[in-house]
């Protein structure tokens, strides 16, 4: 679903450079019920901002812009107000799984130290299942931790209620734990971390990005405590799936590096001919800094972006070939 919308924002967007004006109610609607899908598509009022700029004045700009937002928070303040009408609290409140309004702050602990998914599913995954005995979590970390005996605490007091709610004092000290680390090394945690996520995001090795290739927890586990001797291991005991999940990887990069190549290329028409790579770009950069800001790096989240870089492409190598073979340019 997240996808879908993406992509038609993206036609609409296009139809708009067409038109040469923004259309406020649509773009509106579109983001709104974007929005409802997935929190993190706000990231896509990034491309809508660049095409209002790109097709009007600064200030008729920062209109359209300012009613494109009026219009989008009717319904997200519709649903707001019968959420509170309702008793639900007006801020979304995630379930991890572990227990009422439990686990923000385990999960503020986790995005403090995790750089790469399979290392954050290590620690989340049996975390949500209840358990909490099956957690790794890498000697660096604890040896690094500005607590490390209230680290090796909490952890241990976690590790025999399996199956339980986890306590809300656990949570709270887990929140604690994540200040700390954040005053101890703030570099470390919003700049160092955030890129070593977004390599993460866009170069994992083995993400099956939707095909029935998992290998589960113990695969992984193999992999994180032996390294290459794991991933060999792995690929022999495993062979279809491993070369399969090779070809992917193989793929999203090509795509990758193709997307990138003709970003540079079109660089010089990036407002015109270029226009869609321009906005499938900065889709996917907002979303990547939105996402490893908060302490995301699963693959997972790339998915929207790979299919507007995917279709940009297209339109790009069509408009390529319409140039070439002396074609009319059909949208006049």
């Amino acid at each position: 679903m997240s996808t879908s919308l993406a992509l038609w924002l993206l036609a609409e967007l296009l139809f708009c450079l067409h038109e040469r004006r923004l259309r406020p109610v649509p773009l509106a609607l579109l983001l709104a019920a974007s929005f409802f899908v997935r929190y993190d598509a706000i990231a896509l009022c990034v491309p809508v901002a660049i095409a209002g700029f790109v097709l009007h004045p600064p200030l008729q700009a920062l209109r359209r812009g300012l009613l494109i937002a009026l219009l989008m928070a009717v319904p997200i303040g519709g649903w707001s107000a019968r959420n509170v009408a309702a008793g639900i609290p007006l801020m979304p409140q995630a379930d991890y799984g572990v227990g009422h309004l439990r686990g923000q702050g385990y999960y503020d602990w986790l995005a403090t130290w995790t750089s790469e998914f399979y290392e954050d599913t290590l620690a989340s995954f049996p975390f949500a299942e209840r358990k909490y005995s099956t957690v790794r979590i890498p000697e660096r970390v604890l040896e690094s931790s500005p607590r490390p005996a209230d680290l090796q605490r909490l952890l241990q007091d976690l590790s025999e209620r399996d199956g339980e709610a986890m306590p809300a004092w656990i949570d709270r000290e887990f929140a604690e734990l994540a200040q700390a680390r954040r005053r101890q090394d703030p570099v470390h945690v919003w700049l160092v971390l955030p890129l070593q996520r977004s390599a993460s995001l866009w170069l994992a090795p083995a993400y099956s990005f939707g095909w029935r290739l998992e290998l589960g927890t113990a695969a992984h586990l193999q992999v994180s405590e032996h390294g290459l001797a794991g991933v060999l291991a792995v690929a022999l005991a495993n062979p279809a799936k491993v070369a399969f999940k090779a070809a992917i990887a193989a793929y999203h990069l090509l795509l990758l590096a193709v997307f990138l190549f003709a970003l540079w290329r079109a660089r010089r028409s990036l407002v015109t001919a270029g226009a869609p790579l321009l906005l499938a770009f900065s889709y996917a950069a907002a979303k990547t800094v939105f996402v490893v800001l908060l302490g995301q790096a699963d693959p997972r989240l790339s998915v929207q972006p790979y299919a507007l870089m995917e279709v940009a492409l297209v339109l790009m190598l069509a408009e390529t070939l319409r140039r070439r073979r002396g074609e009319p340019n059909p949208a006049g």
